[in-house]
């Protein structure tokens, strides 16, 4: 892919996406309350973060996107766009985001997945910080939101920490 954003070498590390599905307002967001551990190492459990998950070999970012989303909010949405990229030691992180027409709101899947052992709900943008949330929604979110204004996809590297 050509307009690709890329930093840091792809190879040696996990690629995964994240995905911010609003309301055509914005005023709404589709998060997930993992009801598991994804890893030993995770702090994730009871926590709400956005939908998404590995991106499979030989896949591209937006089709794990798409086929993530699809997976735990059983809805398509085509038209998603990277607004941040977060690198660790090991990891690349796609962060995307996507306004849902009124029709995709509602199909989206709320309640709990019996494939993922996950829960996908709606919430208002403006009680985020007031959920329990993983601690980078409480900036990621805003950032999202702030996408349509400003044309730019931030890097966050935290290779060092």
């Amino acid at each position: 892919m050509a307009n690709t954003p890329r930093f840091g070498r792809e190879s040696n590390r996990t690629r995964y996406v994240l995905g911010f599905a609003f309301n055509g307002a914005g005023s709404r967001v589709a998060l997930i309350r993992k009801l598991h551990e994804p890893s030993p190492s995770s702090n994730m459990v009871g926590s709400l973060n956005g939908l998404g998950g590995r991106v499979d070999a030989g896949e591209n970012y937006l089709a794990a996107m798409r086929r993530e989303f699809k997976q735990e909010a059983g809805a398509l949405v085509a038209a998603w766009r990277v607004f941040a990229i977060i690198e660790g030691r090991d990891y690349r992180v796609y962060c995307h985001v996507s306004r849902l027409d009124i029709r995709t709101w509602h199909s989206i899947r709320t309640g709990a997945n019996s494939c993922t052992i996950e829960r996908v709900d709606r919430f208002s943008t403006a009680r985020v910080r007031e959920l329990a949330v993983y601690p980078d929604l409480r900036w990621l979110i805003p950032l999202a939101l702030d996408v349509e204004r400003v044309n730019a996809v931030a890097r966050i590297d935290r290779r060092a920490i």
